[in-house]
């Protein structure tokens, strides 16, 4: 149908759209046949182009219902994901926002203290991401008030069960202290489980050369790895790529950035508006490094509005059009913020 194929072409940048595809497949809707491990794809789609709260809780219903596998546990993680996810965004939500997202966040609750017994049994038999989701219960305070300490002893037990978020985590506390030597090999765990905070933490062991040879090659190996899901690394990767300075990693380096600003990196997006202005990577484009300049300032950084307000004098009134619609905003947003009038 129309409807599916234009959420289909949405969905590339859209959590939204690949999150209303994942109930789609779910529910054989819009023409299509049930399929909950293609459900659960474009669910995980939503998730990665910006940790869509909604997404995290279809698909821990998808294993609560028996659909997929996993079970209860797994279902616990997606919730407490969710639960997460929709906290980040309630702190910076405008009014309009905060209704939906305190429903999800008040189904993500109801969902884990229903589940609760049944991940501290599997914990209690040794189930390591049953210890790790129990952590994030207790760390996080999804249920109870926190409690550090069982949090820290549920965390050492994921590690030591080798569950690769757990020994991700474990790993990444033991680099904050400054223990690389401990840290090491539990985040080598989460990477080789291709974990994306594993793959990132790795990969900038490698550029930095703390606590083994510096290897920029390897570095770049593994943020790319890692780039595939985590908008972070995508802007790591192309900074790496940019201090290595061939053409061909400028050019990916444009690439990488402009995949991580469009999935609401502000850093990336000014990124790829300077090179964008500068013409580095690809060719000069002020109206899309406007645009870029346009959208980092409503993702919180307002060096973006400073940048497109020192770039907008040398541009045609049609150039500026063009920034506002590339970037999808709401009508005449960028004119209005820029104070650019229509010339008559």
């Amino acid at each position: 149908s129309d409807a599916r194929a234009s959420l289909v072409v949405a969905a590339e940048d859209h959590a939204w759209a690949a999150n209303q595809l994942g109930l789609a497949c779910a529910e054989g809707r819009l023409g299509l046949s049930r399929d909950p491990v293609q459900a659960d794809a474009w669910f995980l789609q939503a998730v990665q182009l910006d940790g869509d709260p909604a997404a995290w809780l279809n698909r821990g219903d998808l294993r609560e219902d028996g659909a997929l596998p996993g079970g209860p546990v797994a279902a616990a993680l997606c919730y407490a994901e969710a639960a997460l996810a929709t906290r980040v965004r309630l702190a910076t939500a405008d009014p309009a926002a905060e209704s939906p997202l305190r429903h999800i966040l008040l189904s993500a609750f109801a969902k884990l203290h229903v589940g609760r017994d049944g991940v501290e049994a599997a914990a209690a038999q040794g189930d390591g991401l049953a210890h790790y989701v129990c952590h994030l219960l207790h760390h996080a305070a999804l249920i109870d008030t926190p409690d550090p300490a069982l949090a820290a002893a549920h965390l050492r037990d994921a590690a030591q069960a080798g569950d690769p978020r757990g020994a991700t985590a474990a790993g990444l506390d033991r680099l904050a202290t400054g223990d690389v030597g401990a840290a090491l090999p539990l985040l080598q765990c989460g990477a080789d489980a291709q974990v994306p905070q594993a793959l990132r933490a790795m990969a900038d062991l490698h550029a930095r050369g703390f606590g083994m040879a510096r290897d920029a090659d390897a570095a770049v190996a593994l943020y790319r790895v890692a780039a595939e899901a985590d908008p972070q690394s995508m802007f790591m990767l192309a900074e790496l790529l940019d201090r290595r300075g061939t053409d061909s990693d400028r050019q990916e380096a444009t690439v990488w950035l402009d995949r991580a600003g469009r999935r609401g990196h502000a850093a990336a997006m000014l990124s790829a508006g300077r090179r964008c202005r500068d013409g580095v990577g690809g060719p000069r484009d002020p109206a899309r490094a406007v645009a870029w300049f346009l959208s980092a300032s409503r993702a919180g950084r307002p060096d973006g509005m400073r940048e497109a307000h020192a770039l907008v004098p040398g541009m045609s009134w049609l150039e500026i059009e063009r920034a506002d619609r590339l970037a999808d905003c709401d009508d005449r947003w960028a004119v209005t913020c820029l104070g650019v009038c229509r010339p008559d």
